[in-house]
């Protein structure tokens, strides 16, 4: 596994952000800011968003493992198109290289269903559909 998010090309780093009191963050969640700057995961399934992604920060010893919680800073970067990087699927999906991904509505990223919006295509083929599957990283080509 690599460890780190970013995987090449361009983005905007936007440093020390504070977690919402409601929110519970890892490495490669798609985030959004709330209306007190402070981070969310983006709320809305398949839709059209700033692609807001939330890195690891070896500068407070964390890896792309760990959780952020209420309270606490986390680093996330704008992910510029074209730019790949690793996103967090959610278990139960099952993406091949070449599916287009998108937003959950929790953070986390699915395969594309009709009417929704792309954020990203897979680089690699991932299948959490067993039972025992958890949220993995896998690479993507920001749109």
């Amino acid at each position: 596994m690599i460890n780190t998010i970013i995987l090449s090309g361009g983005y905007k780093k936007i440093q020390s952000l504070t977690i919402n009191s409601s929110a519970t963050l890892k490495p490669g969640m798609i985030a959004a800011l709330n209306s007190s700057g402070e981070l969310i995961a983006q709320a809305t399934e398949g839709a059209a968003c700033e692609k807001l992604v939330i890195l690891e920060d070896a500068l407070q010893g964390k890896t792309v493992n760990d959780t952020y919680t209420a309270g606490t800073v986390a680093d996330a970067a704008v992910i510029f198109p074209g730019s790949e990087a690793q996103v967090l699927l959610k278990a139960g999906e099952k993406v091949v290289v070449g599916d287009y991904v998108t937003g959950t509505g929790v953070g986390t990223f699915q395969k594309l269903e009709a009417a929704q919006v792309p954020l990203a295509v897979a680089l690699e083929a991932c299948d959490l559909t067993e039972s025992d599957a958890v949220d993995t990283l896998v690479a993507v080509r920001f749109l």
